[in-house]
């Protein structure tokens, strides 16, 4: 029983609350933290990032009990535990509401700040999944939804430790606009794996308004936004991370062909890490900005300087 209550909080899908650690990286980075490698710091990290996976596992949670009717029409989705039979609803019921009680607990430990995002997390489940507003029924609404929780473990990550502080604009608008790509992509990826108009109604409402011209073109454009915003924060914070824009827009380029394949993984977003081209990609992202924001490249200043001097831009 214990197996089906993990398959029902879906732990393999925390991996997602990886966005939460540019948030700690990007508040240490552009403010600064006393005494940051300290005990009680990490001890602060634990009980946060618990507390954020209470709360994403009881958004799973409402998902698949609001789900049930729609899961069924999908040859994977239909073998989840409410909808195979392995467990009751009120069972599950019970799960979520312990969890989003866990979670608020375990946010109190943390700041005021960290527990109004965890309740706001909480409430976006709600108004993503239930009825009478369940945006993830109306077609565009349902991915700007789903992607704002993007912004929010941004924001939950960048309020652990400097509540008092806000994130650059530019950097919420990127993890928001990025994670507007990669759910644009998602549906784009489930959209082609029904391959079949009423089915994928019955599915997934949104779907009735939805196609694949439609889909690319709204990913196109959240990439375009993400992207321009990308090149003002690195602009303006560290010249060096200029160097990032080809190897960035080779993993934007890199997940639309992942979404093109046939029986995609971006539509399972939990195997993404199978991929082991998409893993080296970000690594190779992560790795090279971390050496670009120690090190200062003092040709990039010369250059920079000489456009500056001649107007050449």
């Amino acid at each position: 029983m214990l197996s089906v209550y993990l398959e029902l909080i879906r732990i393999n899908y925390w991996y997602k609350n990886i966005f939460v650690i540019p948030g700690i990286f990007f508040s240490y980075y552009l403010v600064g933290i006393n005494n940051f490698f300290i005990f009680e710091n990490f001890l602060i990290i634990l009980i946060s990032f618990m507390s954020i996976f209470a709360v994403c596992s009881s958004n799973y949670v409402i998902n698949e009990i609001t789900d049930v009717k729609f899961d069924k029409f999908h040859s994977i989705k239909k073998k989840r535990p409410i909808v195979s039979g392995k467990i009751s609803k009120s069972s599950a019921l019970l799960m979520y509401f312990f969890l989003i009680l866990f979670s608020l607990y375990l946010s109190s430990y943390v700041n005021r700040q960290f527990s109004t995002l965890i309740l706001l997390l909480f409430l976006m489940g709600i108004i993503y999944n239930k009825e009478p507003i369940r945006l993830k029924d109306y077609p565009f609404l349902d991915v700007i939804c789903e992607s704002f929780n993007n912004l929010l473990r941004l924001l939950l990550g960048w309020n652990i430790f400097t509540p008092d502080f806000l994130p650059p604009i530019s950097l919420c608008i990127i993890f928001w606009t990025g994670g507007a790509f990669l759910m644009t992509m998602k549906r784009y990826a489930e959209y082609k794996f029904i391959n079949n108009k009423k089915k994928s109604i019955n599915y997934r409402k949104s779907f009735k308004f939805y196609n694949e011209k439609s889909l690319i073109l709204f990913a196109n454009f959240s990439a375009i936004f993400c992207s321009i915003f990308i090149g003002i924060f690195l602009a303006k914070y560290k010249l060096e991370l200029i160097l990032l824009t080809p190897f960035i827009t080779t993993l934007f380029c890199y997940y639309y062909f992942l979404s093109e394949k046939k029986n995609s993984i971006a539509q399972s977003t939990e195997f993404l890490f199978k991929d082991r081209i998409l893993v080296l990609i970000v690594i190779t992202n992560v790795i090279l900005a971390f050496i670009l924001i120690k090190y200062e490249l003092s040709f990039l200043q010369i250059f920079d300087n000489y456009i500056i001097k001649n107007n050449l831009f």
